[in-house]
């Protein structure tokens, strides 16, 4: 194994270098198994767990942006590999795979929140943080909160298409074929497939309304104070079973968990009910 220097990966590793700008411990390049020659295709998996709005009017350049709404303290935001994400600075821009070419793929309004351009006014400086990422090659929705029947948002602004489902946790993948070895972060066996988790999201039991106030934060940083409003009555449900059709490659069921759903987090619950936050598109 080869240990390189954060400054020397932020030099010379091409695609997954901007994966180094997260963190400053060491990231290890692992030279592959013997039989593996050639081009080695990659997957790496970007899991968003809790509120973002990605903005996807800049996709026909090969951009999409990440803005976390500021619900500080309530939430956390950290960035890194299962169980060893480290905290995001407030304000922080992160542009996250830049080599890459990306893909096509689009939210589908009907599985989760999609706010037209002309619905709101962003002001993305009100975000905690941002993230620049390329178009995914495909968008997984692994846990939604579902509708049950009932409109999601009450509110003035709300998606021109009531989706089944808000998602809580989502990924982005991007494949790729790579000729050198592997890239991956340090505590990571070699494997084909990385997988970077980005939260916004409550540690522990939020207070009672959180997500409300958190909808009205978003609200804000879309130029559209207390105009999105969650339906009250969704409190009272439990989300589904995560959405499996199909399962990410490389990702396990635990790194769908939410924080608080964590053995090793205070107030560790496994019970669903609607206490963490979801992600948004404005597309």
């Amino acid at each position: 194994m080869k240990i390189f220097s954060r400054r020397d990966l932020l030099r010379g590793l091409g695609t997954c270098s901007a994966l180094a700008a997260l963190s400053p411990r060491l990231l290890a390049v692992v030279e592959p198994p013997a039989q593996a020659t050639g081009a080695v295709q990659m997957q790496i998996n970007v899991v968003l767990h809790g509120m973002f709005v990605i903005d996807y009017t800049q996709a026909h350049s090969g951009s999409v942006f990440l803005h976390a709404p500021d619900v500080s303290p309530e939430h956390v935001y950290m960035a890194g590999s299962w169980l060893k994400e480290q905290n995001i600075v407030k304000n922080q821009h992160s542009r996250l795979l830049p080599k890459l070419t990306g893909g096509t793929d689009a939210p589908n309004p009907r599985d989760c929140a999609v706010f037209a351009p002309n619905q709101v006014k962003p002001n993305y400086q009100l975000a905690y943080c941002h993230f620049q990422l390329p178009v995914p090659n495909h968008i997984s929705c692994l846990r939604a909160i579902g509708n049950h029947g009932m409109k999601f948002f009450t509110g003035p602004v709300a998606p021109r298409q009531n989706p089944s489902s808000l998602p809580t946790v989502m990924v982005f993948s991007y494949t790729f074929n790579q000729v050198a070895a592997p890239v991956e972060l340090q505590q990571l066996s070699w494997t084909p497939v990385v997988n970077l988790h980005l939260w916004a999201s409550p540690p522990t039991l939020p207070p009672s309304g959180h997500v409300n106030h958190a909808v009205d934060m978003m609200a804000k940083m879309l130029g559209v104070p207390g105009e999105i409003k969650l339906n009250s009555k969704l409190g009272s449900y439990k989300p589904p079973n995560p959405d499996k059709h199909p399962p990410v490659v490389g990702l396990s069921h635990d790194e769908e968990e939410d924080l608080i759903e964590r053995p090793l987090m205070p107030f560790h619950t496994k019970d669903g009910t609607l206490h963490n936050c979801f992600s948004a598109f404005v597309y």
